[in-house]
């Protein structure tokens, strides 16, 4: 009986280490399922801030490509009434007198400004205008195709503007495109370390209900090994029913000093260490 109880405290103790260190490393993985948790919520919330700023970045691109279709289209009316006015201007140039009018008008413009920015003796001034004068009445030859031209130019003019603009609103549109895809590209990052987290998850929680499900054998296990040691101790008790309890103590204290010093012991004298707690 007595070596029995033995062997039954030795496994006993055994699988108390074993539990006590299966519930550490069920501890460590808990841990770790928490910090899985947390980074998988910091991701979520990166995942959020960047798709605001992927919907106002797309906001944005859509709004300038709105902008461009308008522009697009008033200069498409422009070049239509460009092809109509160059179409006129051919019929209006066969019937006009021939020269060069376009020189006679920068002549006659150059010869103002001068006139308005230069300070001139009154008879270079008097040439000037008559000068001026001969161009106009030379012009007047050209009328209809100088009010053409006129019309031409406006035309044209205001055509490149509005292709500088779209030039101008298609380059912030692209930036905001390259802006929106940067975001799509960071959430599909941050998305694949989320399925990362994920299967690291997936796995911790496989390995804590392993560790519970041993743990719970070996729980399981002392709880019969107590049972067992219970009732060997319960046999050896009756030896001791006369003794009162400080009687008892002193004797557990005497054989607590036999097995420092190395004394075998019995059952009877485990019994007694175990119940004043001396093992």
């Amino acid at each position: 009986m007595e070596d029995k109880l033995e062997e039954l405290i030795r496994e006993r103790d055994k699988l108390d280490i074993k539990t006590r260190q299966l519930k550490k490393e069920l501890t460590k993985n808990r841990r770790k399922m928490r910090e899985f948790n947390k980074k998988r919520r910091d991701l979520i919330d990166a995942i959020r801030q960047k798709n605001s700023l992927a919907n106002k970045a797309r906001a944005q691109r859509e709004k300038y490509k709105e902008e461009i279709k308008k522009l697009k289209t008033q200069r498409g009316e422009i070049i239509n009434k460009i092809k109509d006015i160059q179409a006129s201007y051919g019929e209006i140039r066969d019937k006009s007198p021939k020269g060069n009018f376009k020189r006679l008008l920068k002549d006659k413009e150059r010869l103002e400004w001068k006139l308005q920015t230069s300070v001139l003796k009154i008879k270079k001034e008097d040439e000037i205008v008559k000068k001026i004068d001969s161009l106009e009445k030379e012009l007047s030859r050209f009328k209809d195709i100088i009010n053409i031209s006129k019309k031409l130019d406006k035309e044209r003019q205001a055509s490149r503007k509005l292709r500088e603009e779209i030039m101008k609103l298609s380059n912030e549109s692209q930036k905001h495109h390259e802006e929106f895809i940067s975001h799509v590209e960071k959430i599909k990052e941050l998305e694949k370390k989320i399925d990362e987290i994920n299967e690291e998850k997936k796995k911790t929680g496989l390995y804590l209900d392993a560790l519970n499900e041993e743990i719970d054998n070996l729980v399981a296990q002392l709880k019969q090994m107590d049972r067992q040691i219970v009732e060997i101790e319960t046999e050896a008790e009756v030896i001791y029913e006369e003794k009162t309890e400080k009687e008892l103590r002193e004797e557990a204290k005497e054989i607590y000093e036999k097995f420092r010093h190395g004394e075998k012991l019995n059952l009877e004298d485990i019994y007694l260490l175990r119940r004043f707690n001396f093992v």
